[in-house]
């Protein structure tokens, strides 16, 4: 896929005060692939028409009442098949579920695994629960009323609860023999610091002092907790500060690099054709023509 087209990054200054953004898209038409990527977790609802999802070489095509579900700064393509489709996208900080477990699955973990094993809606009957239960908090958050966060959060839950029933999640490998409860409390302050400092690198020493625990340690929560290692959702950050500017600035390939946190424009450059499939410069020149 290329994930160059019509690419941006979408920043939605997500803060404790206010931690969750929700809006609705309405296309009257198709439109060609994007690509979306932001420091907050999305949770997105088709309401009518139809979206089709990409990440990598994985599909997946959401009809009406159908979720999808997309981690922080993990970027992934969307392009509208259906005229006159309505999509419902909620982004937000992981605090604002906070260590919200179901029984002992942490809500996160439906976001820690790879997409192709992400929940899926599979019955009509979820489908209307879920369009009943996404205008309720297009209600609360388009026409606000006293604690319509809370009652945002509610919403929210219901939804991740509902995508929850009937999933399996993956066979755990390895040394995990059980499925992890949340550790977000644990790991917040090293998600803190990534998103306060921006482009500039934390340390995994620093981040697990910050948490008040081991390297190690630092890494196993964050494998449990949010699917990656420390190092893996720093670079991933990183990489998507490198692609808003390589589209939004003329500076070149090695100063982007330097801004970004890499150590020089050929680890960008490695690391971006790993995770876009295109150098930084096919980057920037299709993202540019799209645009255009």
């Amino acid at each position: 896929m290329n994930w160059a087209l019509r690419a941006r990054r979408y920043d939605h200054y997500l803060t404790a005060e206010s931690p969750v953004c929700f809006w609705v898209h309405v296309h009257e038409t198709t439109t060609p692939l994007g690509v979306d990527y932001h420091d907050g977790i999305e949770v997105g609802v088709v309401l009518s028409g139809r979206e089709e999802l990409h990440w990598g070489g994985f599909k997946y095509q959401a009809n009406p009442g159908d979720v999808w579900l997309v981690p922080m700064w993990e970027p992934h393509g969307y392009r509208t098949t259906l005229p006159n489709t309505q999509y419902a996208i909620m982004v937000f900080l992981p605090e604002f579920l906070g260590e919200t477990t179901f029984d002992d699955m942490s809500w996160l973990s439906l976001f820690a695994v790879p997409p192709p094993h992400r929940p899926r809606i599979t019955t009509d009957q979820q489908r209307g629960w879920i369009l009943q239960v996404t205008q309720r908090m297009r209600i609360e958050m388009e026409q606000p009323r006293p604690r319509a966060l809370v009652a945002t959060r509610l919403c929210l839950t219901e939804l991740l609860f509902e995508l929850s029933r009937s999933w399996t999640p993956p066979r755990p490998t390895g040394a995990q023999t059980a499925r992890p409860t949340s550790s977000l409390g644990r790991i917040m302050p090293a998600l803190d610091l990534l998103r306060k400092r921006g482009p500039a690198v934390v340390g995994v020493t620093e981040a697990a002092h910050a948490c008040g625990m081991s390297r190690s340690l630092l890494n196993r929560l964050f494998h449990r907790t949010v699917g990656v290692s420390f190092v893996q959702l720093r670079t991933r950050a990183h990489l998507t500060h490198a692609a808003h500017l390589l589209l939004t600035t003329d500076l070149k390939v090695e100063q982007v690099a330097a801004e970004a946190g890499f150590s020089d424009g050929s680890h960008l450059h490695r690391v971006f054709l790993k995770q876009y499939g295109c150098t930084p410069g096919q980057y920037r020149a299709r993202g540019r023509r799209a645009v255009a």
